[in-house]
């Protein structure tokens, strides 16, 4: 035996030390007073563990890290013995977490409500908004019709006048026609205006259903532009033609005259140079005849003056210069009668000669006269109006075609109409 067994005598076997329950590791060392907050940062960690972010510990209010503190100080390490164990139901930050959400519940709660609110006026505002939109676009549109079939309306006004100036313009017209057609260019005026306003409606119109994106009647809108447009065009060459026409016929009336003194003329010359070779007894009456003569050609030479002044653009050159010869002949002869008849035979003999010269010429400056005098106003007419009327027709047929749409907008309109 080992010398202790001799002296204490039978011990038994040694039990192993008792394990002190299990704990957290000591805490540090207290941190010095001149940190504070290091030592409740330390506190914290050795109280709370990993049950905690760190981050999370920032967040726990100043009255709970003082108590914390103080226990920290009055019981050193003695509080890690007790294992403190923070659950989710008392972790100051979660609660005050909670807090705060229970919190903003009600503000959740008016946000939405507020929300919901505002849809509903919105839906209210847009259903009235397109509701009025759409009838201000109905209206717009049924004032655009009403727009466009006054403008029509003022077409067919105009044709009124048109129509007839048409007619005359395609037809032969005659001397009887002449008051009719002064009468009818008298109405142009009125016509031109019924146009000029169907233009402006058309063109509001036009504008209306262009807003509306109403392009098929904005076009037939256009057409009503077009026609009345056409139709002022062509009212104006109606009357340049009309015109034309009227200064035609009255020049052609008076180169009738004309001709008809010429002729008479003629008569009277040929029928005194018989009358004297029957025997110098009968001066006198180739003297009176001859006489009658002269007058007849200063009635044709006025008349012929006022046909030209009618249509000053036809020539009438050639008949001029047939008076002219005309007049110095039966001069001539006027001379050589009235010498016969006074006695003077060597004189009456001169003025013969000279008579025959003269006259010899007048005829000869009769074969460039047409055999049909009117074809001289005819040819002028025709250089003066050609352009005019090409431009007509193609006028003409431009309206037509628009005319078309025109009449098939009202058939449409009538019968919806009808319908309604």
């Amino acid at each position: 035996m080992s010398e202790i067994e001799g002296d204490e005598g039978f011990r038994p076997p040694a039990r192993p030390p008792a394990r002190p329950p299990a704990r957290p590791p000591a805490a540090p060392a207290a941190p010095a007073a001149s940190a504070p907050d290091e030592g409740i940062d330390a506190l914290l960690d050795e109280l709370l563990g990993d049950q905690i972010p760190r981050s999370a510990t920032e967040a726990v209010p100043p009255a709970i890290l003082e108590a914390l503190e103080q226990a920290a100080a009055a019981h050193g390490e003695s509080a890690s013995a007790h294992n403190l164990e923070i659950t989710e139901d008392h972790d100051p930050v979660v609660a005050i977490e909670a807090e705060e959400k229970r919190q903003r519940w009600p503000l959740v709660l008016a946000l939405v409500a507020v929300v919901i609110i505002a849809l509903g006026i919105a839906s209210i505002y847009l259903r009235d908004f397109y509701a009025a939109k759409n009838a201000a676009l109905i209206e717009q549109q049924q004032t655009a019709g009403s727009t466009l079939s006054e403008a029509i309306a003022s077409i067919q006004e105009a044709d009124t006048v048109f129509i007839g100036l048409d007619k005359a313009i395609e037809s032969t017209i005659s001397k009887d026609d002449l008051s009719d057609l002064q009468a009818l260019l008298g109405q142009v005026g009125q016509a031109q205006a019924s146009l000029d306003s169907a233009i402006s409606k058309a063109t509001q119109a036009k504008a209306a259903y262009t807003n509306t994106n109403n392009t098929a009647n904005a076009q037939v809108a256009q057409d009503a532009i077009d026609a009345a447009n056409y139709r002022k065009q062509m009212l104006d060459l109606g009357v340049q033609l009309t015109n034309a026409d009227i200064a035609a016929m009255q020049s052609a009336e008076q180169l009738d005259s004309a001709w008809s003194h010429i002729i008479e003329a003629d008569l009277d010359m040929r029928q005194a140079v018989s009358v004297l070779a029957q025997g110098s007894d009968k001066v006198d009456q180739s003297l009176a005849l001859n006489v009658s003569a002269q007058d007849a050609l200063g009635q044709a030479r006025t008349s012929l003056d006022a046909a030209q002044g009618y249509f000053p653009t036809v020539d009438f050159s050639a008949i001029y210069a047939y008076l002219d010869a005309s007049d110095a002949s039966v001069q001539l002869a006027i001379d050589a009668d009235t010498a016969l008849k006074n006695g003077d035979r060597d004189q009456a003999e001169a003025k013969s000669n000279e008579f025959q010269d003269k006259n010899a010429q007048a005829v000869e400056l009769a074969k460039a006269i047409p055999e049909d005098p009117m074809s001289l106003i005819v040819s002028a007419y025709d250089d003066l109006t050609a352009d005019w009327h090409s431009s007509y027709q193609n006028l003409r047929e431009q309206a037509a075609e628009t005319d078309v749409n025109l009449r098939a907008w009202v058939a449409d309109n009538a019968t919806v109409g009808d319908a309604n």
